[in-house]
């Protein structure tokens, strides 16, 4: 008797399975997986020198001769300066400087007077000395720039 029911119940189970409802499928596209790819770049550092600059701090003068004494540092620290007029001895000292590198801060005083009736200017900043002298225009006659490791050059004239 258990062969029979047990008999039965197997027919029902593959009769069932062989059914004649479709089971519904759904057909699903097929994935496809694309892995992100990096390439490793290579870091750089560049570290860029600021130019050579010069500011002058020098008050109580005409500003052409601030100008003109700015210039003669800017000269002499950047070799990258209006061309200059000065005296012989002086101009090639200052030509034959290594440029600096980075700003050059200069604080400067000056004593102005008068000698025949032309003016005249000492401008000093630290060691340095400046001798300038407008006839009829501010120019400079001597210098000893002791930033710069020159010797003083104070030419003929007076």
């Amino acid at each position: 008797m258990v062969r029979t029911i047990a008999l039965a119940v197997t027919s029902a189970l593959v009769f069932g399975a062989c059914s004649s409802t479709p089971v519904a499928t759904t057909a699903r596209p097929p994935v496809t997986t694309i892995a992100p790819t990096t390439t490793a770049v290579p870091t750089t550092t560049t570290t860029t020198e600021p130019p050579p600059t010069v500011r002058l701090y020098l008050s109580g003068v005409p500003e052409p001769l601030a100008e003109l004494v700015k210039d003669l540092y800017i000269d002499a620290h950047t070799s990258s300066s209006p061309p200059l007029d000065l005296p012989p001895g002086l101009d090639t000292l200052v030509e034959n400087l290594v440029p600096g590198e980075g700003r050059l801060t200069i604080r400067a005083a000056a004593g102005l007077g008068e000698v025949l009736d032309t003016p005249i200017a000492v401008i000093t900043a630290g060691d340095d000395v400046i001798l300038a002298v407008a006839d009829p225009v501010w120019r400079i006659v001597g210098a000893k720039l002791a930033r710069f490791g020159l010797p003083a050059s104070y030419g003929d004239e007076p």
